[in-house]
């Protein structure tokens, strides 16, 4: 019985998912890239985490652009412009708003851009 018990804990802790993977986000490739469902403000031209308790988004752009890095919910989105070459740290209280939103990076300029963007929670 006591294998059994043992078996039996070590599959659900296998199978539980880990605290770390639910505590940032990253997108790396071009922006626009097609259309991410996770966005709530303009879906066709940016990438979106899912809602989190968000405490920094940051942003890089490579090439191109430029790029919006910040966080939005279903009222406002809000952000740093970042240009080629340049990073942008942002946390949501930079703009007013409360922590539990989504990160994102978005580029409607209509010049694609390489960029990276990661968010910590």
């Amino acid at each position: 019985m006591r294998k059994h018990a043992a078996v039996v804990a070590a599959v659900v802790a296998l199978c539980a998912p880990s605290v770390a993977s639910a505590t940032n986000w990253e997108h790396y490739g071009w922006l626009p890239n097609g259309y991410d469902a996770q966005c709530l403000w303009y879906p066709t031209y940016g990438q979106c985490s899912g809602w989190n308790y968000w405490v920094l988004n940051d942003g890089h752009v490579y090439t191109g652009g430029p790029a919006l890095t910040g966080f939005e919910n279903y009222a406002t989105i809000r952000g740093r412009w970042t240009y080629a070459g340049q990073y942008a740290y942002t946390h949501p209280l930079d703009f007013g708003m409360p922590s539990y939103v989504k990160a994102q990076m978005t580029n409607y300029s209509g010049i694609p851009a390489w960029v990276e963007s990661w968010a910590g929670a």
